[in-house]
């Protein structure tokens, strides 16, 4: 993930950031970050249906990281 790399370079970062992914889709790359580096997140997405699965697969696994890959966005 070309993302997480520019992040793990980034000097500047620091636990409870926040962050703003635009066009999130599902969620699934804002979570991962958010989980991997202790961020806060916040997410844009303009697809009912994509916040919605995203909505379901955070109440399904939340206490657990879903390994599966996600549907295309």
């Amino acid at each position: 993930m070309l993302f997480d790399e520019f992040l793990q370079n980034y000097q500047g970062l620091q636990k409870n950031m926040r962050i703003l992914e635009v066009g999130c889709c599902y969620g699934y790359n804002l979570t991962y970050l958010c989980e991997k580096y202790d961020l806060e997140g916040y997410g844009i997405e303009p697809s009912k249906e994509a916040v919605d699965y995203g909505n379901d697969v955070i109440k399904k696994d939340k206490n657990k990281r879903n390994t599966t890959a996600p549907p295309p966005c």
